[in-house]
């Protein structure tokens, strides 16, 4: 997560491609830790929306949708909160 923050645009789209690799692994979110995609994943997130460099905003585009399949798990909790951070994309 930290490298989403990283100065290097290069660095900023591997971390998209793992944090893509990482959330396509999770299978089953439990209730009880359906927060952390609101309250930790999608904050670090949220500032790539607006990244200055169109690669890491295309990469970022080009996940959402897998990302989006991954969370259905725990849709009821997560969905507005995901719907608000990437309604800029």
């Amino acid at each position: 997560m930290v490298m989403l923050s990283d100065p290097f645009a290069s660095v900023r789209v591997r971390a998209v491609r793992a944090l893509h690799a990482c959330v396509a692994c999770v299978s089953h979110v439990p209730s009880t830790d359906a927060n952390i995609f609101p309250e930790y994943v999608l904050p670090a997130v949220h500032p790539l929306c607006s990244d200055r460099n169109q690669r890491v905003r295309a990469e970022l585009a080009s996940n959402i949708a897998g990302v989006r399949v991954k969370l259905t798990v725990s849709r009821k909790k997560i969905r507005s909160d995901f719907e608000y951070f990437f309604s800029c994309v």
